[in-house]
């Protein structure tokens, strides 16, 4: 009746086949406990207390939030602290690496657009744009700054 609704069993099988939950863990994940402010990790960082955020930057560098700190610190893939913190102030609740030209920062002198952007516990929105540090001499400018603030008005 419906000859758009027909599918033939070879799409079945395939379909099932791509599906299939033991196709799924065949292929397996293995946790890597790479750093945290308890014993137990690879590496211990006293400062990444509870953790809300976790991207990857480019030049594989990961960014984690630690909410009871208001910082987000930078970290090698093997969980290695840098030393590197951003204030992110107040608390950070979530983080995204914006890979495009938009939500703009300042530094006082041009706009750029945010490398990371957080949001945080009251509702503003901050944007850190990589273009504002020195990587030669692994610099990492201190603050995150205020793109959006709809704190006040429940917006």
């Amino acid at each position: 009746m419906f000859p758009f609704c027909r599918t033939s069993p070879c799409a079945w099988l395939t379909a099932s086949a791509l599906f299939n939950p033991a196709g799924l863990h065949a292929q397996g994940y293995t946790v890597s406990n790479l750093v945290a402010d308890l014993p137990g990790a690879a590496n211990i960082d006293t400062n990444l207390v509870n953790v809300w955020g976790l991207a990857i930057l480019p030049k594989d560098m990961l960014i984690v939030n630690a909410n009871e700190n208001a910082i987000a610190g930078l970290y090698g893939t093997d969980g290695k602290p840098t030393g590197s913190y951003l204030a992110v102030n107040p608390a950070p609740s979530g983080l995204a690496v914006n890979r495009g030209s938009g939500f703009k920062v300042t530094d006082g002198q041009r706009m750029c657009p945010s490398t990371l952007i957080f949001v945080t516990e009251n509702g503003t929105i901050l944007g850190w744009s990589m273009d504002f540090t020195n990587p030669t001499a692994g610099m990492f400018e201190p603050e995150a700054t205020v793109d959006a603030d709809g704190s006040a008005g429940g917006d």
